[in-house]
């Protein structure tokens, strides 16, 4: 058992004549540099050889002492089906051959060898096994990146390091939150030219993967690397910056690199670093490096302060609506000057709504819940700070005030055609302004004659209508889940259609369904 050569796979010969097995070993090497050559005189070492070096390709003769060729494919397809088996056979043993195949061997060689042939079947040997290696590689990585498990132990990779870096094109958004969510952050990773984006950044780096990370639609990226020649972070994440940015704008892109490598034992620790300096440091609208060691952000309380309140408070009791607009723009230039985290604000939007939905009580708790429903989509879609606000100061205005304009003539049957609309699209993703603008009318007027008519807001009747279809389907079809059920009717977020069907039914999902459930028996 000798090596003669150093390569990136390993080659066993296993031949019992030495000349035959030198001259075999040459050709190897005039044909390729690309294999570490190992030696085994007949099929028992050769089993021992396999356990001890894992080498990728077997190239054995048949005849041979103690355990010939035959066994020794039998075994080792037996208990390393992922060795290339190569049998080298004389034209007199063409019949051991066919045999050999049938074994499990992948390919032969006739003897006398040609150099040019073991050159062809090494060649397609090595790209198939680099795409294996590949595979196994990224399969590898993926699990530690998110699971933090080990697949299989694997020397070249635990010799490695990694740099990770995580990238959020756009907003954090919950994956579970929209069915269409997942679809609109896939789009815009399409934008991403990666050949562009990525290797010409690495230098001689060819090694690298891009992870999903949820539940926020971010990826990871992680460079597999030696110490040697660890590139600068920073630089490397500039760079990255500037290339991914460009493809996706007028989004803002956000990067979170670790200080330092790591080892693939703590690729997930690391990562879950890096997340949560992205939860905490993505700002809305701007691009941004962060590292998972910088210092967290000292902020204010994340509730609308007292005086604030009271003020808002009294423009809607006062029905001021132009000073209940100004002080709110006041608010969210102030939140944009000081590029305050997404999360913050998502906390002080709540927060408003919750300030509106005491004092305009014509409003259901489940239109609170529809209406911070849209918001949030809102806040995670924009590209830009100006345009989220723009349309949460119109959700917020138009649940603060509900005015009592004259009722022009075809009211009614402006509401009729409402209603037929909110029936044939209730699953479909439906905001009080896409209903204003789909009949050309102001969205405050056309709740206001839609509630005189029919004794609900559209947005009421809207959940009524889905709400009612989702208890159709808990009883005709136990067989899908409430999450399913959810995303049918127009809620792929589990979490606020559970809390908008307990409000709208007074029961939980799974005591409605084993109430259903009883009366059926």
């Amino acid at each position: 058992m000798i090596a003669n050569t150093k390569g990136s796979y390993r080659i066993l010969i296993a031949e019992d004549e030495p000349l035959i097995m030198r001259n075999i070993a040459t050709k190897i090497e005039n044909a390729t540099n690309k294999f570490e050559i190992l030696y085994a005189e007949n099929g028992k070492e050769a089993l021992d050889v396999i356990e001890a070096l894992q080498p990728q390709v077997l190239f054995t003769d048949i005849q041979m002492p103690q355990m010939n060729g035959i066994e020794l494919i039998e075994q080792v397809s037996r208990k390393y089906p992922r060795i290339q088996i190569v049998v080298i056979s004389g034209h007199d043993e063409f019949d051991y051959a066919q045999q050999a195949l049938r074994c499990g061997a992948r390919d032969f060689l006739l003897k006398p060898l040609d150099t040019d042939d073991i050159r062809k079947t090494l060649s397609r040997i090595f790209a198939q096994l680099d795409q294996e290696k590949a595979s196994f590689e990224k399969e590898q990585v993926h699990s530690a990146l998110q699971t933090g498990e080990i697949v299989q132990q694997n020397i070249a990779l635990q010799d490695s390091v990694f740099q990770l870096f995580l990238i959020q094109i756009g907003h954090l958004a919950n994956a579970s939150y929209s069915s269409g969510l997942a679809g609109f952050f896939d789009n815009l990773w399409l934008q991403v030219n990666r050949s562009k984006a990525i290797p010409t950044l690495l230098g001689d780096v060819e090694d690298w993967w891009l992870v999903d990370q949820l539940p926020f639609h971010g990826k990871y990226l992680v460079i597999k690397t030696e110490e040697a020649v660890i590139q600068q972070p920073l630089v490397c994440a500039d760079a990255l910056l500037a290339a991914v940015r460009e493809q996706v704008e007028p989004y803002s892109v956000t990067i979170v690199h670790a200080a330092e490598p790591a080892k693939l034992d703590r690729l997930w620790s690391t990562s879950q670093g890096l997340k949560v300096a992205m939860e905490k440091g993505v700002a809305l609208g701007r691009s941004a490096i962060l590292t998972n060691t910088g210092k967290a952000r000292d902020l204010p309380s994340a509730w609308i302060d007292p005086n604030t309140q009271h003020k808002l408070v009294s423009f809607i009791q006062g029905n001021k609506r132009v000073n209940f607009n100004k002080e709110l723009r006041s608010l969210f230039e102030h939140w944009t000057e000081q590029a305050y985290p997404q999360k913050w604000i998502e906390k002080k939007l709540q927060h408003l709504i919750q300030i509106v939905h005491q004092q305009a009580i014509h409003f259901s708790d489940e239109e609170i819940f529809h209406l911070e429903y849209d918001m949030l989509n809102t806040l995670y879609t924009a590209a830009d700070f100006p345009s989220i606000f723009e349309r949460v100061l119109t959700l917020l205005e138009n649940t603060a005030f509900l005015n009592e304009e004259h009722l022009s003539e075809g009211a009614e049957e402006l509401t009729h055609s409402i209603e037929s609309y909110l029936k044939t699209n209730f699953a479909h993703p439906i905001t009080l302004e896409d209903i204003a603008a789909k009949f050309n009318f102001d969205s405050s007027y056309l709740t206001k004659i839609f509630k005189k008519y029919k004794q609900m807001t559209p947005i009421k009747y809207l959940i009524s209508l889905r709400m009612d279809e989702a208890k159709r389907l808990i009883q005709q079809h136990p067989e899908l889940s409430f999450k399913e059920i959810g995303a049918i009717v127009g809620y792929p977020d589990s979490h606020y259609f559970s809390r908008i069907f307990k409000n709208m039914t007074g029961q939980n999902l799974s005591d409605y369904s084993e109430g259903m459930k009883l009366q059926g028996e």
